[in-house]
Parts: C-alpha cells; structure tokens; sequence
C-alpha cells in the first residue's frame, strides 16, 4: 500500500473543506494563499488517493426533529461471520441508526441511534435485542447532550 506523503499544503486544503465542504476551489485558494490550479490538482490527487473519500454535510438531529442522540456499545456473543453480516445488515438498514463502527477492545460494535423520544430510542433499542437474542452479550448507552468538536483530519498531518 502506498502512503501519500501529505504536506503543509494539503493540511490547509483539507482543513479548508472540513469548514466548508462546499467552499469553491477558488476561495480555498484565497484561504490558504495556495494557486487555484494547485488547490485543485491537490484536491484531485487527495480523492484519487482515497485521503478524501467524499463530501458530506454534518447535520444537527435536533434541527431534524431527532433531538435523542444516542451512543450504543455492544459486546457480541458466540457469532460467526454469517450471523455478524446479518447484524451489521440490520443495522445499516434500520432508519435510525446513522453511524456504525466495529471497534476493538470490550464491545465490539458502536452506533449512534437518532429519535424523535426516549421512548421510540427504548423501541429502537428493544428490537435489536429481540432480532438478536443470543448474539449481544451486554450493552452500554450514552446519551449525547452537546458535541463539541466534529472529526477533523487535518491536525493529523504534521
């Protein structure tokens, strides 16, 4: 696998779109003082090389009429590839789950549920655990009150 070798440059670039995915080529090139035709061969290069793999909106559930946003971590049991695709299936599928990771250490997937009430998140909740009875082991949730930072990529570049 070859590593792309990003630079102070593409930081500025990258951190421009984290802002402002739909910022024109043009005024990332004003932001971060880089050529137009270098912004956007850099951009180019960034999605060919997979750095970028897409542009997506950061959405506020609240604002949506979701205000429940909830973190789930969920520890698996006795599963074999077969069942744990028919989960994550059930999972990408369900309308309010919006995010999905499967993760190391002592749960073995995380997700985020958005609701309308507690009480649809509690309905969400139980019909996981009723599709699957004998796959989840236990089970944490984290109810979001605030975010305080989104994801963002261009302090990992050095």
């Amino acid at each position: 696998m070859n590593k792309l070798k990003l630079d102070n440059k593409d930081k500025l670039i990258i951190q421009a779109l984290e802002e402002d995915g739909r910022a024109l080529i043009k005024d990332i090139s004003k932001k971060t003082k880089i050529p137009r035709d270098s912004v956007n061969y850099r951009i180019k290069k960034l999605r060919s090389e997979g750095v970028i793999k897409g542009f997506s909106p950061i959405c506020d559930t609240n604002n949506m009429g979701h205000p429940i946003y909830t973190w789930v971590n969920l520890q698996l049991q006795g599963f074999d590839n077969d069942i744990e695709n028919k989960f994550k299936s059930f999972l990408k599928f369900h309308p309010n789950i919006i995010y999905i990771a499967k993760v190391t250490g002592q749960y073995h997937y995380i997700f985020t549920v958005a609701t309308r009430t507690i009480n649809e998140f509690d309905e969400v909740l139980r019909t996981i655990l009723s599709q699957f009875p004998n796959l989840i082991k236990t089970y944490n949730t984290s109810l979001m009150i605030e975010e305080v930072q989104y994801d963002t990529f261009y302090r990992l570049i050095k």
